[in-house]
């Protein structure tokens, strides 16, 4: 696995990957003409990223690959021709899904509104003959995700099930493609494969990363988590426990999901020889944001408030906002419930701006006390002397690059930061 040959769209951020498509010549009077290629492109549509004249927006255009040029921010810009295949309601989600199934994993959908062969002209997407059914088929290679996806193809006033013309998808997502992706399906490398090795005299993160450079984001090999730059400071002061690697924290762990943001220290980070990272030593301290309220953070609320805005605030009291949570110091084993200790968030502060760097976000928080019963236990069974911290900040910076590869629709600002300012 190397992240310098994962193959990524410079214009959508969306997957290149080996494969074929196979569709008959002429169906039902249409000519479909195939170009000889090798590549696919995988362009996973939202109702925000495409006009359609399609009833069901969201799914997977796989699209046909007749040339590849990398460019020099380790991007590719693809050359694609011919008609493509639109797989209704196929997510990154849906791959991800197939993980969880043991052997072949097999996922079916059919009816009127599953897809069909489709043409892509100025981001406009026309459907030119509908799916009746599609079936995926996936397993694990030594190479990535094998997949598989057959289309019956809906034949106007024919009533056989012999002989139906197919459309046919042959592809493999790399392990290096899955994991700078964001899918979870990427976890199982470490089956297939050795382990990354560490750069020999050149293993620290670059002090000067290009925003627009793909190899420079920092991504947890196999986990596929990302890694920001950024900053975490605790009120009044640490306890003695958190932080205990890298007191001063540089690089944080973060999980954007729809309703929440999550972030935690990454300490002791190194960059393997294959372009992706590792952390020496544990996380100590984890803050989850809108966890417990479904709550206005998240990704969801960033792609709103960016739809239309540069800069996005918000300021907030109550309940539901989410909690900090840390080593206590006294846990016995890797699964003690007194091994950590939480308060849940009672302010927030958050902003939010597009730079010429990319998404800059940052935090402030008060925190409650310990809940009564909570530190009562933690005194009487461990005798605790923590006492409750009263606030934290916390700012990263998450780059262009990261969020044209996790599919943020705002990303497609970038170039206009860029003639704006000089990175």
């Amino acid at each position: 696995m190397d992240i310098r040959l994962a193959e990524v769209d410079e214009s959508t951020g969306c997957p290149i990957v080996p494969g074929q498509i196979t569709l008959a010549s002429k169906i039902d009077g249409v000519i479909h003409e195939i170009p000889d290629h090798d590549r696919l492109l995988f362009e996973f549509m939202g109702p925000r990223d495409i006009v359609t004249a399609l009833s069901v927006l969201t799914g997977l255009v796989v699209r046909l690959v007749t040339g590849v040029e990398r460019l020099g921010n380790d991007f590719c810009k693809p050359t694609v021709e011919g008609p493509g295949l639109f797989f209704a309601g196929l997510t990154p989600d849906s791959i991800d899904d197939l993980r969880h199934l043991d052997g072949d994993r097999t996922l079916i959908r059919g009816g009127s509104k599953c897809g069909g062969v489709v043409s892509l002209t100025r981001s406009v997407l026309q459907p030119l003959q509908p799916f009746s059914k599609f079936e995926i088929l996936a397993h694990y290679t030594p190479g990535g995700m094998k997949l598989t996806l057959c289309a019956d193809l809906a034949i106007q006033g024919s009533d056989t099930t012999h002989d139906v013309p197919q459309a046919r998808v042959e592809a493999t997502m790399s392990w290096e493609t899955m994991t700078v992706a964001g899918l979870e399906a990427a976890a199982s490398h470490w089956k297939y494969g050795p382990p990354g090795k560490f750069l020999p005299h050149k293993n620290q993160p670059n002090k000067k990363p290009d925003p627009k450079r793909l190899q420079d984001i920092l991504i947890s090999q196999g986990l596929t988590w990302p890694i920001l730059r950024g900053s975490l400071d605790l009120f009044p002061a640490a306890p003695p426990f958190v932080f205990f690697f890298e007191k001063s924290v540089r690089f944080l762990y973060t999980h954007f999901q729809d309703d929440r943001i999550g972030f935690s220290n990454a300490a002791g980070v190194h960059v393997l020889a294959n372009g992706f990272v590792q952390t020496l030593h544990g996380s100590d301290c984890w803050i989850d944001i809108g966890t417990y309220g479904g709550g206005p953070f998240g990704r969801e609320w960033l792609e709103e408030g960016f739809r239309t805005q540069d800069q996005i605030s918000l300021s907030m009291a109550g309940d539901g906002l989410g909690r900090l949570r840390y080593q206590t110091g006294y846990g016995l084993e890797a699964r003690d419930l007194f091994g950590t200790i939480h308060q849940s968030i009672k302010t927030l502060n958050v902003r939010a701006i597009l730079t010429a760097q990319g998404l800059e976000i940052s935090f402030e928080g008060e925190l409650d006390d310990f809940d009564p019963d909570l530190i009562e236990s933690h005194r009487r069974e461990r005798r605790s002397t923590l006492q409750p911290l009263t606030g934290f900040a916390l700012q990263a910076t998450a780059p262009w690059a990261l969020l044209l590869v996790r599919r943020f629709r705002f990303a497609h600002k970038r170039e206009r930061f860029w003639r704006l300012h000089v990175v």
